[in-house]
């Protein structure tokens, strides 16, 4: 069984550095949104394509720099290639509206033109609210895409709870993946709410592929969550 379940109170002092990872922007015409987007990419110094890497995936990237900043200069977190997305929010992460489009572009047309430089260690997906309910989605929907998925603070994810269909998507797995959800104590009702829903129905999951991990960060709301779950999610 590849499964690690806890279920905890956590505070973790976060440092935030100066040096934060140079950014190019990018702009990706994409035939399959039928529309342009920003794409902002976050190198570490004396990075070169003869190095292995991890590259992180923010789905919600117009906060990419502000998660760049939380872990540059971390000691405890390798240094890895950080790639935001600029979307619209509703339209692109919501999976009641297009997040499949939204993820098939980032799968089919992004990835490959992005990891096409590099040797890729570990390929992460790492969204907050709409970005983590779109991260959860992405697990559901994405054919095993990432290697780990971090949902922070995840909304609305009332369809993404289901014990079976993980289990489901367990079975299919061809290789283990890390999925890591968390919110805060003092969190949207909805998020809280929810996110009981779903650690109460995977806490007894015997899972092959996935290890699962969640976490509440006491004293945290929906704002200010967000910058614990990236650390301990990538620390995971």
């Amino acid at each position: 069984m590849k499964k690690l379940f806890t279920f905890q109170i956590l505070l973790l002092s976060v440092s935030f550095f100066a040096d934060v990872y140079p950014a190019d922007t990018l702009i990706f015409n994409s035939t399959i949104l039928k529309d342009a987007r920003k794409v902002l990419v976050f190198k570490p110094h004396n990075l070169n394509s003869r190095d292995s890497v991890s590259i992180l995936y923010i789905p919600d990237g117009a906060y990419s720099d502000y998660y760049a900043g939380c872990i540059s200069g971390n000691a405890s977190i390798e240094p890895m290639l950080v790639v935001g997305i600029v979307s619209d929010r509703r339209n692109d992460l919501l999976y009641v509206n297009h997040a499949s489009e939204y993820l098939s572009f980032i799968l089919d047309e992004l990835v490959p033109e992005i990891e096409k430089a590099y040797k890729i260690k570990s390929r992460i997906l790492f969204g907050h609210s709409f970005g983590g309910g779109f991260t959860l989605f992405a697990l559901h929907n994405g054919r095993g895409g990432f290697d780990k998925y971090i949902a922070s603070s995840p909304t609305p994810i009332m369809g993404l709870t289901d014990t079976a269909t993980y289990l489901r998507i367990d079975s299919l797995l061809v290789k283990d993946i890390k999925l890591y959800c968390s919110y805060g104590s003092e969190d949207m009702q909805q998020v809280r709410k929810w996110c009981r829903q779903f650690s109460d129905n995977l806490e007894s999951a015997q899972f092959s592929h996935i290890r699962l991990k969640m976490e509440i960060f006491e004293g945290e709301d929906h704002n200010t969550s967000s910058e614990y779950a990236i650390v301990n999610g990538l620390l995971f």
